[in-house]
């Protein structure tokens, strides 16, 4: 419970990552809300159980205490789970290989991953923002168009950004972007 919980918590946060700021606010209050959960299921919960004592049992339940007192919960039992155990006791290498193979098809997906944002370069040529977007690229380079570009370059010497040379372009070609 408080392993599952924190992993909830730290994947409600993962929302910063993104970079869009209306969902801060989302990713702290549900993160809040799991957090204040997981305080109540470990010791509030706990708490009654022990002031309600086994009045929480049902009367079959009481009466099955009161006629074969305490028992170990799945003891002399031979149900589905108690078989399963001692398969997989008896035999651990071939559920494991099984369980290696399950594991390798879905995570063979994670080799063809595209990360990153979406933008109009992803669109159909034939739409306008597509259109649009390739104007850009072609008249002020890549870095236009790139969401990640970083204005420093290797040489230690901060670079002008792409936008103070828009001017001189512009007046040097006057059909240029020709919309």
């Amino acid at each position: 419970m408080l392993f599952a919980g924190i992993i909830v918590c730290i994947a409600l946060l993962g929302m910063f990552a993104l970079g869009v700021s209306f969902l801060y606010g989302l990713a702290i209050g549900a993160a809040l809300g799991v957090l204040f959960t997981m305080i109540a299921a470990l010791t509030l919960l706990p708490a009654l159980l022990g002031f309600i004592g086994p009045r929480v049992l049902s009367r079959k339940q009481k009466r099955q205490l009161a006629l074969n007192g305490p028992r170990v919960v799945g003891a002399g039992t031979k149900g589905f789970w108690p078989k399963w155990a001692d398969f997989i006791r008896q035999r651990p290498v071939l559920p494991a290989i099984v369980a290696l193979i399950i594991i390798v098809l879905v995570a063979l997906p994670f080799f063809s991953l595209r990360l990153g944002t979406s933008d109009q370069g992803n669109d159909p040529t034939s739409t306008t923002t597509r259109q649009a977007y390739d104007l850009l690229a072609n008249g002020f380079g890549p870095a236009s168009t790139d969401r990640s570009c970083w204005w420093r370059s290797t040489t230690g010497r901060p670079r002008p950004p792409p936008w103070t040379s828009w001017p001189t372009r512009c007046a040097s070609n006057p059909t240029w972007p020709a919309w």
